[in-house]
């Protein structure tokens, strides 16, 4: 009789796997660290970018770009289809700007708006309205502003009294005068006293 054939214990083919295992963990490993090392395409950022901002709520407005800390409050788009999309064909958005992560501001609703001026909460049936300034707008009213004319200074010149003629200068020249006798004056007194003297010296010499 033929002898029957002898099983291979069941230890050998754990022991086989766990090797095959080992193997597959070091390949991965492998594939994943030159993975890393390959420089990331510019395809693939803008696709981490996009996914991030759908995966993370933002925090900014949508419209006008302004963060929480520039607003009074940040709100949720509608999660109703047919209420979102009135807010986005008030806002001029996209149609497809629908998302539970898009925000906008609170300075795009009225008053009217709010169900709780306090704590800004909303209606029901709140839909923005206020839309932000255009920068082209802006511009214009600047350039019209800058575009006024301003008054010539010839005008204002013509306006201005005209002054009265100063009496300073002839005072002084009468003072001048005045001081230029004085001094022809005294000379002349002292000439006729030095002549007078000599006189009285020139008879005192002859009687005597």
């Amino acid at each position: 009789m033929p002898l029957p054939e002898r099983s291979v214990p069941a230890v050998t083919n754990v022991a086989s796997k766990k090797k095959r295992c080992s193997t597959d963990r070091k390949i991965t490993s492998v594939a994943k660290e030159n993975r890393k090392k390959q420089p990331v395409s510019s395809r693939q950022k803008y696709v981490d970018q996009v996914s991030s901002i759908f995966k993370m709520p933002s925090l900014h407005c949508l419209v006008c770009r302004k963060t929480k800390d520039e607003v009074q409050k940040l709100h949720y788009f509608p999660r109703n289809y047919e209420k979102s999309q009135l807010s986005v064909k008030a806002m001029n958005l996209p149609s497809d700007t629908h998302s539970r992560y898009r925000r906008i501001c609170s300075s795009h609703f009225t008053i009217d708006s709010y169900r709780d001026t306090a704590n800004f909460k909303l209606n029901s049936i709140a839909v923005p309205t206020l839309l932000p300034a255009e920068p082209e707008a802006g511009r214009q009213v600047l350039k019209a502003i800058e575009n006024i004319p301003k008054a010539s200074t010839s005008q204002t010149s013509a306006d201005e009294p005209e002054p009265m003629p100063s009496t300073s200068g002839p005072t002084v020249d009468v003072e001048v005068q005045t001081t230029t006798d004085v001094s022809q004056s005294s000379k002349k007194k002292s000439l006729m006293k030095i002549i007078s003297q000599k006189q009285e010296h020139t008879l005192h010499y002859l009687l005597y």
